[in-house]
């Protein structure tokens, strides 16, 4: 959807994000909003590697109250050819700027999708149910008010392996996003960058960035979402395959271009998620 407007974050523009916020909550007045994306990343503090112009929010609620409540908010319009859940708020620019209100109503998630009433368009919701919900385990409070929650790390990295899976011929700007996440997840201020389980096992700064990111997502994965992460694991990790080469050539500078760092990278990322899902099978 589109909204009315306006410093900025990735580019995108601090003060017209908090007047979105501020629409959303009339619109929602009784739920708990999650921001996703690459909002999402620049909220958790970590640097972006690339500009951004829209927000991404998950509302738990079901699609068609979600689209009925929208279209009666003023000045958010539904533009032409674009996926079903972008509105466009009017903000001076030519354009506007783009927002996408992602459904997670219980039954959605139940089903592991949603689909665009009158489309045939279905979304992927691998993750969502990590985002919503009074005890949900993949979001961090980011200082936005106790009704907008931001998607932690790990939820983004999982997040966007489930949006490549779903479109991966569309969305390479995620796999630089992940390995953004991957190279400054862990900084030199954080003591788990020196001393810890992944310090104990020899690596430090920003091997243990990807090695605690892993370790991290795999205090809340799921099955299903296990075996997802496991196939694009597998797919960066094969040498005869495209998929290192295409985020080494995303990646940040320290390896850019380096499909052999890309790998290594990716291996201890496997490695800490593998040590996380193995003590939660231990008696």
């Amino acid at each position: 959807m589109f909204a009315k407007g306006c410093s900025s974050i990735g580019d995108f523009n601090v003060s017209l994000r908090r007047e979105l916020l501020a629409q959303l909550r009339a619109a929602f007045p009784d739920l708990k909003l999650t921001i996703i994306g690459a909002n999402a990343i620049v909220l958790n503090d970590l640097d972006l590697k690339r500009t951004t112009h829209d927000l991404d929010v998950i509302v738990p609620l079901e699609v068609d109250t979600l689209l009925d409540t929208m279209a009666a908010q003023p000045g958010w319009q539904k533009p032409p050819r674009s996926g079903p859940q972008r509105r466009i708020v009017p903000d001076g620019t030519p354009t506007g700027t783009p927002v996408d209100l992602l459904p997670a109503a219980p039954k959605h998630l139940r089903a592991g999708e949603v689909e665009w009433p009158g489309t045939g368009i279905a979304m992927n919701l691998t993750g969502f149910q990590h985002a919503v919900g009074e005890d949900a385990r993949g979001v961090i409070d980011a200082g936005l008010g106790p009704d907008i929650r931001v998607a932690s790390p790990p939820l983004i990295v999982l997040l966007k392996i489930g949006a490549w899976t779903d479109q991966p011929y569309d969305r390479d700007k995620d796999l630089g996003d992940i390995a953004a996440v991957m190279e400054g997840y862990i900084d030199d201020a954080d003591d788990r960058a020196y001393e810890g389980a992944a310090a104990d096992i020899g690596l430090f700064g920003e091997d243990a960035s990807a090695w605690w990111l892993g370790f991290d997502l795999g205090g809340f994965i799921h099955e299903a979402e296990r075996h997802l992460v496991s196939r694009f694991l597998s797919a960066v990790d094969d040498p005869n395959g495209q998929l290192a080469q295409t985020i080494a050539a995303l990646a940040p500078p320290a390896w850019r271009r380096d499909e052999d760092e890309a790998r290594r990278r990716f291996r201890l990322f496997k490695r800490g998620l593998d040590t996380a899902l193995n003590q939660r099978t231990e008696p």
